[in-house]
Order: C-alpha cells, then structure tokens, then sequence
C-alpha cells in the first residue's frame, strides 16, 4: 500500500485520540531508540511552524544537516517534511514508508494519522539530518513528539484551543505543554501573564529559561532590523527571536539571518489585495488585528466545529467590514447554520464566498483547511 493511501485511510490527524497508544509504541520498539539525529522539539499554540522553520535556517547557515518535520499542511502532505532548503520528494517519502512498513507491519494500523506522519519523520530524517525540529501536533505531555529523548524544548506562544483534549483554562493547558519539559526549555514571550504565572508556579525546579532574560540589546537589534526588512507581520519578530536563541544553545555562536524564511500561510500576501493566514484561534485573530492596524478587510472565513469562533470572529471585529463564508470539503467543519447565528450574534454582514473583487482587500483565515481551499481553487 502507498503512503498517500495509507494515510487516507486514517481520517483526522488524531483520531482516536489516546494519550498513552504512542507512548506504549514507543516502549515496545527498541529501534526508535536508536540512530536518531539530536532532537529539538517546539510546543506552543501559535507560532510553532515559522519558529521551527527559522531554527531550521539559522542551522543550515551555520553549516548543519537540519530536518523540519511541521504541521498540518497546505496543499500537500511534502510540506511537512524540509530538509537543506526545501520540501521532501514525495518519492522519498515513500521510500521511507517501505522502510517502516518493514520494520512494524500491522502494528502502525492502530497509530493515528499524525501519529504515522512522527514516525515517518524519524525514518526519513535518520540518515540525512544531523538535527531534526520536531513540531508537536497537540499540547506537549500526549503528543508523539514528546516521547523521543530530546536536546532542547522551544515553548512558543500559548494560548486557548484544543481545550477538549487539553484543558479548558490558560493554567491547564500551560501545564500539559510544559509536562513536555525533560531537558533545557526556552519559553517565548507570551501575550497572557498566566501563562508565565502558571509556569513559575509548576515548573519551578526544571530547567527552564525566558527568551527576555536570555537575549542582549544586540541580539534585539540584529533580530528587529532583519524582521522588519523580510516580514509582512511583525509577531514573526518574536519566533524568530526564539529561534534565534534556541539555535545558540545548540552552539551556533553567532546565529547568521541571512536568508532565514518563514513557512507559508503566516500572514503571507499572494496577491495586491489579499493576504493568507493559517491562524485558527482567538490568539491568532488578536495577533492579526494588531498586524492589520486599523485597516478594514473582507474576511474569507470558515471553521472547525470544535473551535470557538465566536471568540476568535469577536477578536477580528474592529477589523473586518464583512464576512464571505467559503465552504470548504470536511466533516470537521462547522454547520453552516450555527456559524451564521454567531455572525449574526456579533452583528458581522455576510454572504457566501465566490470570488474574490479586485478592488476590496481580503484576509483569508479560519485554518488550514481555508486557506488551502482558497488557494486550491485559485490555481483551478
């Protein structure tokens, strides 16, 4: 079987999800344990994917073999797999899945979808990556990333969403990412002091440090100066930053910018009068306002059902004039009846997305899963 056939056949990322099925994979295969490139994993509820990706640049330009394994992705499962620059060859990635197929047969059909993707990552990046970023799907303490022995923990910014497997408090989700904590752990700046309340409160006795009191003046210039040449969105100032120092620890001295990029869909502008943007909680919308900066956009938006749109519609309002509700190919989205009681509620007008008018200017946002359905009929 291949490997786009195989993970077609398992649904969402995480169903069913199981705290302990990984874990207890994990345990039961000595080979995991072996051979693999030093690990780096970043946690967070923003911010995870363009922090590991500019840790991914800062170590190519210091001469590593880097591997980034992030999530989800846009228009193809490659994105989630980079190595020296670019996007896996999806016949490598198959290459990969043979491996793994041999190695554990029938015992991967019980691993979730995210779950086989972790395990292919290992195998694809073993004998290419000197250091592979490892992003975390879901939290910290149940995800398939954390059970692998790691050199370095980046926290990225935290904040609600996910709260049905993690916690329905900023406290408690801040205490499932950081149980991720087992070796040096840097922690971002965070938008919310409960989460740095909850982290001194926790996690006092691990070893654990705070991008602010690690950075020196010339870092933040260096780190300014080069973002706000190379940046549409100025939140990216503050995971490069992360990476920044994250990439020291692991003994870049003088971590070089040039060249350094972001991943796609991070405030990304694809046309004049259109910008994309993967942000799907209340967290991303309060970060995208402060970006917009009083302008007034048409917002493109869809969700999941077991997000909080209400929340996140809420945060955008002093921002968008109107809303056009782009449909989009998944049972995972909201009914179309119960987003428009919330529109109405907040007192947003709406219509259903066609096409978009060159003479207004548009915010596509609401998940992955929007904006890779704006783009898919873009190229259509």
């Amino acid at each position: 079987m291949s490997l786009t056939s195989f993970l077609e056949k398992k649904g969402v990322e995480y169903a069913p999800f199981d705290p302990q099925r990984f874990q207890n994979f994990y345990n039961n295969h000595a080979i995991l344990r072996q051979n693999s490139p030093k690990i780096v994993q970043i946690v967070g509820t923003n911010g995870k994917g363009s922090t590991g990706r500019f840790l991914a640049w800062i170590l190519k330009n210091a001469g590593f073999k880097v591997g980034h394994f992030t999530s989800p992705h846009i228009l193809s499962f490659t994105e989630r797999f980079w190595f020296d620059g670019g996007d896996a060859d999806e016949g490598e990635l198959e290459e990969a899945f043979c491996e793994l197929i041999d190695e554990f047969g029938e015992s991967l059909e019980p691993l979730s979808y995210f779950e086989i993707l972790t395990l292919l990552s290992l195998f694809f990046f073993k004998d290419r990556a000197e250091i592979l970023i490892l992003e975390a799907g879901v939290g910290g303490e149940y995800d398939s990333t954390t059970v692998f022995a790691k050199e370095l923990l980046l926290i990225a910014a935290i904040g609600l969403d996910h709260q049905e497997m993690l916690g329905n408090t900023i406290e408690k989700i801040t205490q499932t990412k950081l149980k991720a904590s087992n070796c040096k752990t840097i922690v971002g700046r965070q938008l919310n002091i409960e989460v740095y309340e909850s982290i001194k409160k926790w996690f006092f006795d691990k070893d654990i440090e705070f991008l602010d009191d690690i950075l020196t003046k010339s870092d933040r210039v260096a780190i300014s100066e080069y973002s706000k040449k190379n940046f549409t969105a100025s939140y990216l100032e503050e995971n490069l930053a992360l990476a920044y120092v994250g990439a020291r620890y692991l003994g870049v001295d003088a971590p070089q910018l040039k060249t350094v990029n972001t991943i796609r869909g991070r405030f990304e502008r694809v046309a004049s009068n259109i910008i994309i943007d993967v942000g799907h909680n209340e967290l991303a919308a309060k970060r995208l306002t402060n970006e917009l900066g009083g302008k007034k956009v048409t917002l493109i938006f869809n969700c999941y059902a077991d997000k909080d749109p209400y929340a996140t519609l809420s945060a955008l309002k002093d921002s968008v004039d109107s809303v056009e509700i782009i449909a989009v190919p998944s049972d995972r989205i909201i009914k179309k009846e119960k987003l428009i009681k919330i529109l109405d509620k907040i007192g947003f007008s709406y219509r259903d997305f066609d096409e978009t008018d060159d003479d207004k200017e548009y915010l596509v946002f609401g998940s992955f899963s929007v904006v890779s359905e704006f783009l898919r009929r873009r190229r259509v």
